[in-house]
């Protein structure tokens, strides 16, 4: 099977695997009508990168989403994606753009790698208000944690956190 039409075949199944560029050559010559704005590009460029490649280029991605709102509605939609690895690659940009309603709601996703990278942006990032309207929808162990990452005691309820 030719590698265009593999690689096709693979992008199909609405995941995306990390995939070594030097298998796909193609890959670098495809374009889109938008191509920084498509969560499909953002998804294929992010496969071809290592992990230590995916974060900087993500996080730009997310820095440029401040500014840009197509990037920030493919980010949008990379996030409530039912794909993984998509949910891991708003986590990142999540990282850059430090977008409110993007680290709530990645702070809820079941997925437990997202989760807790999104906790952590959340009691980083997250004003008070939306800190406190998260909190009751998290799970008893994400509400901990929270907590923790903000250095509140265990006990001490969300009502008198905020106080």
């Amino acid at each position: 099977m030719p590698a265009g039409k593999l690689f096709a075949a693979i992008l199909s199944c609405g995941c995306y695997v990390p995939l070594c560029a030097q298998l796909f050559p193609a890959l670098s010559r495809l374009k889109s009508h938008n191509p920084m704005t498509t969560t499909q590009h953002i998804a294929e460029q992010a496969a071809c990168l290592d992990h230590d490649e995916r974060w900087p280029y993500m996080i730009t991605l997310g820095k440029s989403a401040i500014n840009a709102p197509s990037v920030a509605d493919a980010l949008n939609t990379l996030a409530s994606s039912t794909c993984h690895f998509e949910r891991s690659l708003a986590v990142m940009a999540a990282h850059g753009s430090h977008n409110a309603e993007l680290i709530a709601a990645l702070a809820q996703d079941s997925s437990s790698d997202a989760t807790g990278a999104s906790l952590e942006l959340a009691a980083a990032h997250l004003d008070t208000s939306a800190l406190k309207a998260l909190i009751p929808k998290l799970s008893r162990r994400r509400r901990r944690r929270v907590l923790q990452l903000l250095r509140i005691p265990a006990n001490v309820t969300v009502d008198s956190a905020g106080s």
